[in-house]
């Protein structure tokens, strides 16, 4: 059962690498710049909402810029 689940599991994701692997780079831009930008205004958020929370506050800019560089 495991195997015939890993199987179908490993068929999807590899068709999914190859779709974001085909897809434009301009595409590509828009979906990070997007995600980036979606990081900022929940750091702005919680840094308005929580402003004693410096280092968690902190984080999610942080992971906002880091990965996607």
């Amino acid at each position: 059962m495991i195997a015939v689940g890993s199987v179908l599991t490993d068929r999807l994701l590899m068709e999914l690498l190859e779709r974001i692997f085909e897809t434009p780079p301009l595409v590509k831009c828009g979906f990070f710049a997007a995600v980036t930008t979606g990081f900022f205004w929940f750091g702005l958020f919680l840094r308005r909402k929580y402003p004693h929370r410096t280092y968690s506050n902190e984080a999610v800019f942080f992971s906002g810029f880091c990965p996607w560089r």
